[in-house]
């Protein structure tokens, strides 16, 4: 069996994508390993890991597509637009870096 354990995204702005994750109710925990970048991570029910990164100079950020489920979806949407984010229609967010986050329960 194969199974997802680790997303890293890439991001521009990370205290502000760190905003927008948190908003949905990651908890975000601040990581530096070594002389590496500081960075966010959580782990989700199921125990996949996110990571938010800063993309390096010259790397653009990550481009994809993320579903998320949350114990109340309508509620997240609402937190997101009140935080000032962008949500395209009911239950789809973008986050800083465009990424399209599809959020349901």
């Amino acid at each position: 069996m194969t199974a997802l354990s680790l997303l890293v995204l890439y991001v521009r702005n990370l205290a502000e994508s760190r905003r927008f994750y948190a908003t949905l109710g990651l908890s975000l925990t601040e990581e530096q390993h070594g002389d590496g970048a500081v960075h966010y991570s959580a782990t989700l029910d199921g125990g996949i890991v996110i990571e938010l990164y800063p993309a390096p100079a010259g790397m653009p950020p990550s481009r994809v597509r993320i579903g998320l489920t949350v114990p109340d979806p309508a509620a997240a949407i609402e937190r997101l637009r009140g935080a000032g984010f962008t949500v395209k229609r009911s239950g789809l967010a973008i986050d800083p870096d465009g990424n399209r986050v599809a959020v349901s329960g």
